[in-house]
């Protein structure tokens, strides 16, 4: 007989090699070598170890929120903190009006942080919790909101850029869900919105403008079985569309878009037999694989340092950020950033500071057009090589005339270096106010500003506009 720990090896082994033969193997199929680009190095801790939290950046601060989740206790918590990028240290905050793993947090378009669903204190039964918590950054607060339709936990919460936050999937304590429903947070609402074609819990889910808004939902797990199913949802046509599966059939991962506008898909669990009787029993991974929306295929990346699944990960500065999880033995408090490129120098009297251009359109737009009429951009130097640009962007229409309500989406550059992205809506006044988040760089870089969408009803949006960037040299 086998002893668990021979069966953890012999079930590693046998995996790595079932990996490496998916790689030699498909070909063709929407897959490609590795591009290792990531540079991964740990951070400061969290100040509280646990797993299936909830992560989330708002973009006005660029800072890092972790609520909930389960300590070594075995415990769910209210523990509520904030990583702050740039000064690498965390913080305290007000706890979670209600006890909970197995959340989702999302920023909202208001710069306020949403706790959706989740699992109650344990009483003898699973408690599947509908409930909605808002936390505003500026009062330190909590604010009950509308509960959701569906009370569930292991649910992925992804805010589109259309400013609608997306509750999907999870399981109600008995199977896992292919439910999805919408939060619009400024009018405290939900909607029920097409169905996921894959049941499932614990998934792996981004979302981002430089993809026309759709949310991208990758890998989890049903009926005890870890998927690689990938499929896309847009909010505009309310459908779904089947995508390139994953390389690693996974739950418990977490999804992120970088800022070169790729998908990382990071750690998890996969259940793994190594005999055909065998009882299956999970690998924690370290595994990080990416996904190019443009051509739909998948590669290998490089592998974080701390394998482990019901990790929080988020974007913030340029840099992803994988926060807490469970490595198959305890709960962590594990932080580590990975980099997309290496760090920026100061640059020489012959550097190049142009960013790359947009793609171009060939057609014409149609219809009535709504274009930028004007962008106001300013650059605060926060501390010692950390940066935070806002632009003030008017929108109008062909006529001159302001346009409320409509979602604008960019990108920043830093020097040729894509730094991210943010949306919003504009106001009445055909007004946005948009963030860089806080970055790290040195003086004398050119911090550019490019619209890449206008998204109205009934409008059309012409990205080869000059007026569509602004520029500006960092103090």
């Amino acid at each position: 007989m086998f002893s668990n720990w021979q069966l953890r090896r012999v079930a590693t082994v046998l995996f790595a090699v079932s990996v490496l033969a998916v790689l030699f193997c498909v070909g063709g199929l929407g897959y490609s070598a590795a591009a290792s680009n990531l540079m991964w190095s740990t951070r400061a801790s969290m100040p509280t170890a646990r797993g299936k939290l909830g992560v989330a950046t708002t973009v006005a601060n660029g800072m890092i929120y972790a609520a909930g989740g389960v300590d070594n206790s075995l415990n769910n918590t209210s523990t509520f903190e904030m990583y702050d990028p740039a000064k690498d240290t965390w913080a305290t905050l007000a706890s979670l009006p209600t006890r909970r793993d197995s959340l989702g947090l999302a920023a909202g378009p208001d710069g306020k942080l949403y706790a959706i669903g989740g699992r109650g204190p344990y009483t003898g039964a699973i408690t599947a919790l509908a409930t909605v918590d808002a936390y505003d950054p500026t009062t330190n607060t909590w604010t009950t909101k509308a509960s959701m339709p569906t009370a569930r936990y292991g649910l992925a919460v992804v805010t589109a850029p259309n400013g609608i936050i997306y509750a999907i999937g999870g399981s109600n304590g008995s199977s896992a869900l292919n439910t999805v429903e919408a939060y619009d947070p400024a009018t405290d609402t939900w909607t029920v919105e097409a169905a996921m074609p894959t049941a499932r819990a614990y998934a792996g889910a981004t979302a981002s403008s430089a993809t026309n808004g759709q949310v991208y939902v990758m890998g989890g797990e049903a009926q005890g079985t870890t998927l690689n199913t990938v499929e896309a949802y847009d909010p505009f046509v309310n459908t779904w569309t089947s995508l390139t599966p994953m390389l690693t059939a996974r739950s418990g991962l977490a999804a992120v878009f970088g800022s070169d506008g790729r998908i990382f898909a990071v750690g998890g669990y996969a259940l793994m037999s190594p005999f055909a009787t065998g009882t299956p029993i999970p690998g924690y991974l370290t595994t990080v694989e990416a996904y190019d929306p443009a051509t739909n295929a998948w590669t290998m990346e490089t592998n974080m340092s701390t394998a482990r699944a019901y990790l929080g990960i988020t974007a913030s500065g340029g840099s992803i950020y994988a926060i807490g999880g469970y490595d198959g033995n305890s709960y962590l408090a594990t932080n580590e950033e990975a980099l997309l490129a290496p760090p920026t120098v100061t640059p020489t009297a012959t550097a190049t500071n142009t960013p790359t251009p947009a793609p171009t359109m060939t057609a014409t737009p149609s219809g009535p057009v709504a274009r930028v009429q004007s962008i106001s951009l300013s650059v605060q130097n926060e501390r010692s090589a950390s940066y935070q640009a806002q632009a003030a962007v008017s929108v109008v229409d062909g006529n001159g005339k302001p346009i409320a309500g409509a979602a604008v989406s960019a990108t920043w550059y830093l020097g040729n270096t894509v730094l991210g992205q943010s949306q919003d809506k504009t106001n009445h006044s055909g007004q946005v106010k948009l963030s860089s988040g806080t970055f790290k760089s040195s003086p004398g870089q050119t911090l550019t500003i490019q619209v890449t969408g206008i998204q109205k009803a009934g409008y059309t949006f012409d990205p080869n506009d000059p007026k569509n960037s602004a520029s500006v040299t960092l103090p």
